[in-house]
């Protein structure tokens, strides 16, 4: 009698995931703890389900460069694996390990060669993370983070950030699993 090898339960179809959060402030630093996706159905013994994104879209609203104070301003976004309120860097970018998408805009109306405006990181549209091979970016935990900064914003104005994400599920092995966590709970950057 042959032995099956076994097999790995795995979404083929793209679901999405979204959200928005609204700044309380303006120009103060906030972060927010965003729940990630968890099917319904129980996992096949020793394994455990992750998400696999695939893309993240982003716009923010209203646009920043309207809600200015005076001809600078600024507006960074972060989304990350781990929490980042308490560190020295609250908006990361990158070269962070448990970064998983940035933004920063920076306008400056009054500048010495004219008006600029200087965008890093993921730009207010889509970003792809799948490889050659349909693999995504891999996560394992309860939440992802969402931490935003900004300067310059008329007070009476609120950003909202949306997003939406593709994902799917994986199941992944214990130690895959566990091994994620962990570099998630050691995030010491």
């Amino acid at each position: 009698m042959s032995k099956r090898a076994r097999t790995s339960i795995q979404d083929v179809y793209y679901q999405d995931w979204c959200f928005l959060r609204q700044q309380a402030e303006a120009n103060q630093p906030e972060e927010w703890s965003i729940r990630t996706p968890r099917p319904i159905q129980a996992p096949p013994a020793g394994r455990f389900y992750a998400i696999e994104i695939h893309s993240i879209e982003f716009k923010i609203e209203p646009a920043a460069y309207l809600m200015r104070l005076g001809p600078l301003t600024h507006l960074q976004a972060s989304l990350t694996f781990a929490p980042r309120s308490g560190h020295d860097v609250f908006i990361t970018g990158p070269g962070y390990p448990h970064n998983l998408w940035w933004y920063d805009k920076y306008v400056d109306l009054a500048g010495p060669e004219g008006p600029a405006v200087i965008t890093q990181g993921s730009h207010e549209s889509k970003t792809f993370y799948t490889d050659d091979l349909g693999h995504g970016r891999l996560t394992a935990g309860d939440d992802i983070f969402l931490q935003v900064s900004t300067g310059g914003i008329a007070p009476e104005h609120h950003i909202t950030y949306e997003f939406a994400i593709q994902y799917t599920f994986k199941t992944v092995s214990c130690t895959e699993y566990t091994q994620h966590l962990t570099e998630i709970a050691t995030a010491g950057y």
